[in-house]
């Protein structure tokens, strides 16, 4: 599988092989699997004092400001998880780059690289460095080939604003085991 067409080279690895590579520890599962409920009562009012909050980077591109800003908001969260529930958003890939720079995932450092397979690990690590400190972690699934890649850090996705319009992606979202938020389509409007 490749990422897109010309961007590497390089076979890109299974989601198997990526996780016998950087394989995602029991407790991290254990979170996530624990976190879906959570993620979903609170909306449902079965939580009616908690909030849920998705905060974090537009993309997640600059690695030492990204832990920076996750050892900040693990402490965040820990002070405050009575009352709110905090996701990051872990984007790796820009929702509304129609032209130009698609995020970190394809171009990390933003000089027309093409080393897809390494920034797929390098994105794997990221995701692993932030769940060992129990954050609960969200994405916008834009590339329908890559959920398989993420999903177990995952424990909320979304679909872009493009993307809520495409047949495939609203059937990848619908495949992954875990609640998905739909935005409006490109016109803003509400579809029912």
């Amino acid at each position: 599988m490749e990422l897109e067409a010309g961007q590497s080279s390089l076979p890109i690895p299974s989601p198997q092989d990526l996780e016998n590579q950087i394989p995602c520890q029991a407790s991290v599962k254990e979170l996530v699997f624990s976190s879906k409920a959570e993620i979903q009562n609170i909306p449902k009012g079965l939580e009616e004092h908690r909030l849920l909050v998705f905060c974090g980077p537009c993309s997640i591109h600059n690695t030492s400001g990204v832990f920076d800003f996750t050892q900040r908001l693990a402490e965040l969260a820990s002070e405050v998880r009575e009352d709110i529930l905090l996701v990051i958003r872990t984007d790796f890939e820009k929702p509304r780059s129609m032209v130009g720079w698609k995020g970190p995932l394809y171009d990390r450092e933003l000089e027309g690289s093409s080393d897809s397979v390494g920034r797929l690990c390098v994105a794997r690590r990221i995701l692993a460095s932030i769940a060992k400190l129990s954050l609960r972690c969200t994405t916008e699934f834009l590339n329908p080939m890559l959920p398989p890649f993420q999903k177990v850090y995952n424990l909320y996705g979304c679909t872009g604003v493009g993307a809520v319009e495409r047949r495939i992606d609203r059937e990848v979202a619908s495949g992954l085991d875990m609640p998905i938020g739909v935005k409006n389509n490109l016109v803003g409007e509400a579809l029912s």
